[in-house]
């Protein structure tokens, strides 16, 4: 468990480098949203106040370790991109798997490729079940209201890794 903690540190590592240097280069005055038709709602992908874990980054990664199937850990490696959708009231509406980004897409929103879930890895299918464990989070922000948002959380697990 001590080795597992150790390599999710990585993924919690990297996701607060690159919320932090979101948060310094957003010059936006506004949010941006798009209307998500299978959720029939508005999702924000650049909310003045980003979707958090609700005890923070650290505590985030040992929920993951604590919570990953320990028979399955062993068959665990690789790395995954998640993308959620974290409603205005902190639950975890969706989850999907990201395969790639449409470089030639002019839509942020739309530029995410997925897997579908008859791609899903055991990898995949682990994650997403950890994911819907998890509690509700603290919600985004937009001019002091709270909006439904993206979270895109990469997680990079390596169980041969030592902590010596």
């Amino acid at each position: 468990m001590k080795d597992l903690f150790k390599l999710m540190l990585i993924c919690v590592v990297v996701l607060s480098a690159s919320n932090y240097a979101y948060s310094q280069n957003n010059d936006f005055d506004t949010c941006s949203s798009h209307y998500d038709k299978e959720l029939e709602k508005m999702v924000y992908y650049i909310p003045q106040v980003m979707a958090e874990y609700p005890t923070g980054d650290v505590e985030m990664l040992k929920f993951i370790s604590e919570n990953l199937n320990p028979k399955k850990q062993a068959e665990l490696q690789g790395r995954i991109s998640l993308h959620l959708i974290v409603d205005d009231d902190g639950t975890i509406l969706r989850i999907k798997v990201i395969r790639g980004r449409n470089k030639d897409s002019t839509d942020f929103y739309l530029s995410y490729i997925f897997k579908t879930e008859d791609e899903y890895t055991l990898y995949d299918k682990e994650f997403i079940r950890m994911i819907k464990t998890m509690p509700p989070w603290i919600p985004a922000k937009c001019d002091g209201v709270n909006v439904a948002s993206i979270v895109s959380l990469p997680v990079h697990f390596n169980p041969g890794l030592t902590s010596e």
